[in-house]
């Protein structure tokens, strides 16, 4: 499984966990580190910040349009 394919995975389910359907990347750090996940932290955090963020800014932002940061470190499934 790639990373991205384990970080939707973890998305999907902090996502029911409020109302707003919102998360942080911590959120998904931790949940994946729980899950013992073989990718490392920096890479995770890279992936949620810039490589799956519509509305990242950078080399490789928004190479999957997977999520939408919507405030500070929070965001949400599209």
């Amino acid at each position: 499984m790639s990373c991205r394919e384990e970080i939707l995975q973890v998305a999907r389910l902090l996502s029911r966990r409020r109302p707003d359907r919102t998360f942080t990347a911590d959120d998904v750090l931790t949940a994946m580190e729980d899950r013992q996940t073989k990718f490392l932290a920096s890479t995770i955090w890279y992936h949620v910040t810039v490589v799956m963020c519509v509305n990242a800014v950078g080399r490789d932002a928004a190479k999957y349009k997977d999520l939408e940061r919507v405030g500070r470190n929070r965001y949400r499934l599209l």
